[in-house]
């Protein structure tokens, strides 16, 4: 099973432009508009995938704890060597698919709105 991940940045002209302070307020306020817009949805798909790997992981390590219970090998060093490993490793993988699902666009935006127009940062930040 393939998994296709799609990025999406900023072009060097929009971030130049921004950095540069050549954009007016209206063609800010539709950029932030259409980045927004793109943030959202990818977002929410993202936190579901989250929400939905915790609530796995959690009920496999319930199932796992019973087992162990029942069975009277409860080893608590070896359960945190079996599920620490995996804990950061999704933490990890995660973390790198949300920037790169939607946390680049979004730095990019606020850092050439932060170096091209400060006045502006606080109000149009995302």
């Amino acid at each position: 099973m393939g998994v296709t991940l799609t990025t999406k940045m900023l072009t060097k002209e929009a971030i130049s432009a921004i950095s540069n302070g050549q954009l007016e307020r209206g063609d800010i306020i539709r950029l932030r508009k259409n980045v927004v817009e793109y943030i959202e949805p990818v977002k929410k798909r993202f936190n579901l995938a989250c929400a939905l790997l915790a609530t796995m992981f959690i009920l496999m390590t319930a199932s796992s704890l019973a087992n162990f219970s029942k069975n009277g090998a409860l080893d608590i060093p070896l359960l945190i060597s079996m599920f620490a490993p995996i804990v950061l490793f999704l933490v990890v993988a995660f973390g790198f698919i949300g920037w790169l699902s939607f946390g680049r666009i979004k730095g990019q935006f606020n850092r050439a709105l932060k170096k091209g127009l400060p006045d502006l940062y606080e109000e149009f930040k995302i």
